[in-house]
């Protein structure tokens, strides 16, 4: 049974393959044109019941803060937005309340740190 599957088969491949047209005897070379092949992604599903998203280091430039460690190098956690840009989404406004990481140039007094001083600006 294996020996008339086998070649029954290769010839319904070579046919599809040649555009249906067995007329020729010459088997020898068969191509087939993949240059053009598409994959259906409009019923591709993607499982996110186990992902997971590394949110402990931010990528904006002031992002908020609860601690000055929270903030980059020449920076402090401050009461107060005043660069502008604050936050992950980067849009609170400049003089916004609240604990955003800030340069270190914003820290003019011990109120505009979390802390109560700007020590963390000159170490």
């Amino acid at each position: 049974m294996k020996k008339l599957l086998l070649p029954l088969l290769f010839s319904m491949s070579l046919t599809l393959a040649c555009g249906g047209n067995t007329d020729t005897d010459d088997t020898s070379t068969a191509t087939v044109d993949t240059s053009t092949a598409t994959v259906d992604t409009s019923t591709a599903t993607v499982d996110t019941s186990t992902a997971t998203v590394d949110t402990s280091t931010s990528t904006a430039p002031y992002p908020e803060c609860s601690d000055h460690s929270e903030c980059a190098e020449e920076q402090f956690c401050g009461v107060e937005c005043w660069t502008g840009g604050c936050g992950e989404e980067e849009d609170v406004s400049p003089n916004t309340r609240g604990q955003y990481c800030q340069p270190c140039v914003e820290c003019e007094s011990g109120e505009d740190s979390i802390t109560g001083d700007c020590v963390v600006c000159y170490q």
